[in-house]
This record gives C-alpha cells, structure tokens and sequence, in this order.
C-alpha cells in the first residue's frame, strides 16, 4: 500500500515514516519468509554501470559480498570474501575499482614513487616461504640495469647496520657485526722476458698494460715493479705507468723508476686514477733511457685496483 506520504509498504499498512520503501515480512508464516534480492552481477558488470548514484547498492557475484558506490568509488559493504590489494605497478585494485596512481604508506600527501613509505618498516620472514632459494627477507633485483639500492646520509645519525645477531647502536655510515665478503675489480699482468729500448721520449713497454672495467668516480690503485738497468754506465733508464685509454685523471700521479748505470736496480712506481665514465680503462707501463745506451728492463709487473669512490 501506499500511504498519505508516498511511502511504500509490503506486508505492512503502516510504512516507517523514514522509509520510502518498507518491507515486512513479520506477518508471513514461518515457512514462507521471505527477503528483499538486491540486483546481483559480476564484477565486470558492477564496474560497467555508467555514472553510478551515491549510495548504489549491488550484489557481486564474483566475490560474494555486497558494494555500494560512495560518489567516488565502489567500496565494499562488509562480508564475504576478503579480497587483497593487488598491484601493477601502475594502479591498485582493491576489489571491485582500480585506483590509479602510487602507492603511500604512513603519509596523508601524495606519494613520488610507486611506493614510499614515512615511518619504519619491518620484515619478518620466520614464517614464510618463496620460490628464491634461501627464503631471503627482501630481494631487490637490478635486471633494468639501474642502481638496486642507494643509501643517502643527510643527517649525523642517519645508518645501516648489518649484523649477524643482535641489535647493536651503528657507530658509521655503514657498520658490519659479522664476516664481510666483496669481488675485487683489479688486474694484473707479469713478465719475465727481457725488454729493451733506446727511446730518449717515453714508449710504451709492450709486455705491461692492463684493462679494468670500471663505473664514473671510480679510484684505482696503479702499481708498477720493475727491474732496470742500461748498457752505458753514465746512463740512466726511466719507468712509470701511464692511463692510455678510457676517461679519467691522476689524483696521484705516479713516480718515475730511476735506474742508472750497468747494474739492475728494482723499483716501484705507484699512482692513483679516478675514472670520469662508465667503461674501460686502460694503464701501461712506459719507459725511456736518459741519453745514449739501451736500457734493459725484466721481471716485471703491474698492477691495478678499484679502492672505493
């Protein structure tokens, strides 16, 4: 029946007065109750219907449980199947609705990345079990060729610690409790032969040069050993070590090996390179004698190494 107001009742001639619609089911016989069947669809569906009201109420099918259209999204009513947030790198789906943009954790702004976080963030993997062999708590791959992490200092207690049991206070940048393990970037190249020359300008010695494959501000440790000696007992034989490929500058250049008449005289020349590029660089040994004479230079070799940045 329809009242005086314009409320609707069903199985009641006294609709409630807030309600444009009333349904009672009160006076029907115990085995004949009966519910209100709100329309049902996929998700599919749901998220098809064009300009939806505020305050659309649905029945999903594909999850069981009921949404209603709040102005923006469609949110789920509470009940049936929990659904997780997924996430594919451009948008999150919670549901029934994609919501485009990143992802924030502990903020109220918008968030800069596709996933920033304010505020601490703790892994536990005691329970938990993946296809990466070793079960590791966080796996950050670099497969795009850019930087996996970056630790930026910007303040006077801002550190990582790496610990083997234990929280411990850092008292550096960075703070390792626990064996530590790297690879090296070096080479090194030797030789016994006998090698001679009569250039008064340096030329380079065909048996010592070296190739490192190295990244921008990369410092290499340069080191030559040598032994020398000339054929003319007033003269002298000169070594060093020169950068003859790949881009880059002396913070140290490196010494001269001085060597001066008939006998053999060992020496060192040491220098330190900084790399300007990603890429190859390239050291060798160069030599010359002072004046007249040959100058004999044998079991050598060179070394170079990557120290840090």
């Amino acid at each position: 029946m329809v009242d005086e107001r314009g409320n609707i009742g069903m199985g009641t001639n006294a609709p409630h007065p807030s309600a444009l619609l009333d349904v009672d089911a009160a006076a029907l016989p115990a085995a004949g109750k009966r519910g209100l069947l709100i329309p049902r669809m996929t998700t599919a569906e749901l998220t098809a219907i064009p300009s939806p009201a505020t305050g659309l109420l649905v029945y999903d099918s594909s999850l069981n449980a009921f949404w209603y259209f709040d102005g923006t999204v469609w949110t789920p009513l509470g009940g049936g199947t929990e659904v997780d947030p997924t996430w594919d790198g451009a948008a999150v789906f919670a549901g029934a609705t994609w919501r485009s943009g990143d992802v924030g954790l502990g903020m109220t702004a918008a968030p800069n990345s596709k996933l920033q976080v304010v505020g601490r963030v703790f892994i536990d993997n005691s329970t938990f079990t993946h296809a990466i062999a070793g079960n590791p708590a966080l796996t950050a791959d670099g497969a795009l060729g850019e930087d996996i992490m970056r630790i930026r200092d910007v303040g006077a207690n801002n550190r990582l610690l790496v610990t083997s049991g234990g929280f411990v206070t850092p008292t550096a940048i960075l703070d390792v409790n626990g064996k530590a393990r790297s690879t090296a970037i070096y080479g090194f190249a030797s030789s016994v032969a006998v090698y001679t020359t009569n250039s008064t300008v340096l030329v380079n010695h065909a048996g010592l040069v070296i190739t490192l494959t190295v990244q921008a501000s990369d410092l290499i440790k340069v080191d030559c050993a040598c032994n020398l000696s000339n054929a003319v007992g007033t003269n002298t034989t000169y070594l060093t070590v020169a950068n003859t490929a790949g881009a880059g500058a002396w913070v140290q250049t490196p010494n001269l090996i001085v060597s001066s008449g008939t006998g053999i005289h060992g020496g060192y020349s040491t220098g330190i390179f900084q790399a300007s590029a990603d890429g190859n660089v390239t050291f060798q040994a160069q030599w010359r004698v002072g004046g007249v004479g040959t100058g004999t230079a044998q079991n050598c070799n060179i070394t170079a190494v990557v120290i840090g940045k």
